[in-house]
């Protein structure tokens, strides 16, 4: 539990320092890609919050990926490996905590992922990242022009694959950071809390 106001913390300060700041844009959108029918079964729920499958292979993985890079690839083979299971699902259920907490705090100020600010700054974190492929792209041409759309979607759809997401959840999880960063706002607006960690921090506990 201390690791999970640990982190929630961090990220409200993060998310309230970097609100639309700096904040470059493209022209080129990247399109949505359409989940599967597996990618948004529901699998569970953490209080209101409905889990999908992407979620949890996403954070199964990753994590699985972390734990064997700090500890060895066959970990989950050998005469501990139940431990690291057990390590393995705290992870998980830690970080599943984090996107339920920020909803529903979110949701208690009214802010959700549907509100135009919140949309407003999905699409900005998505013109960024296309704008980061554009220039990736750029860098290994041996020509002077410019990427193509589909290039740059051809990238983003490798960079998913490379790290276990789905445009669904991508898309989910900056919608996540935008209602944490309009709530943040919101709450020192209003004189809720004063801008700083320290205070964040107890609010959270």
């Amino acid at each position: 539990m201390r690791r999970f106001i640990t982190i929630l913390s961090a990220a409200f300060i993060l998310l309230s320092s970097i609100l639309f700041s700096g904040c470059g844009k493209s022209d080129t959108v990247l399109e949505e890609i359409k989940p599967s029918s597996d990618d948004k079964q529901v699998v569970g729920t953490v209080g209101d919050y409905e889990i999908y499958y992407d979620e949890l292979r996403f954070l199964v993985l990753n994590f699985k990926n972390s734990l064997e890079n700090r500890y060895g690839e066959v970990i989950f083979e050998g005469p501990d490996a139940e431990n690291y299971l057990e390590m393995l699902k705290t992870d998980v259920f830690d970080a599943l905590k984090v996107n339920s907490a920020a909803l529903t705090v979110a949701k208690r100020y009214e802010i959700t992922p549907d509100d135009e600010k919140v949309k407003d700054y999905v699409k900005i974190e998505l013109e960024k990242l296309a704008s980061e492929f554009a220039e990736s792209l750029a860098f290994e041409k041996d020509d002077d022009g410019e990427p193509s759309k589909d290039e740059i979607n051809a990238l983003y759809r490798k960079y998913l694959a490379e790290n276990n997401l789905t445009d669904r959840y991508n898309r989910f999880v900056f919608a996540v950071d935008g209602c944490v960063s309009q709530l943040v706002e919101k709450m020192i607006t209003s004189g809720t809390i004063p801008d700083d960690a320290e205070t964040v921090g107890v609010y959270i506990r």
